[in-house]
């Protein structure tokens, strides 16, 4: 897990729309765990603005990372009116 960790911190930033599309759908099914690995993939997948964050988790598989990552941008969106 650790160098699955190393190689997605190499990713450059910033990451294309689709990238982090690709990362929310890498995540494990709504509800379930894998280890951490989910940690990983929302950083990483949070490397685009919020807005199009938020636009790109319409397509995105129901994965625990889209769950975390929907949370995360809700109480961005509340907390930072833009």
């Amino acid at each position: 897990m650790k160098k699955f960790d190393e190689l997605v911190q190499q990713l450059s930033e910033p990451l294309e729309p689709d990238h982090s599309l690709a990362l929310i759908n890498l995540g494990p099914p709504h509800g379930t765990s894998a280890c951490g690995i989910e940690w990983s993939l929302i950083h990483a997948a949070e490397a685009v603005s919020a807005k199009a964050l938020r636009d790109i988790l319409f397509d995105a598989d129901d994965t625990e990372v889209k769950r975390i990552i929907a949370m995360r941008l809700a109480n961005h969106f509340e907390n930072n009116l833009e």
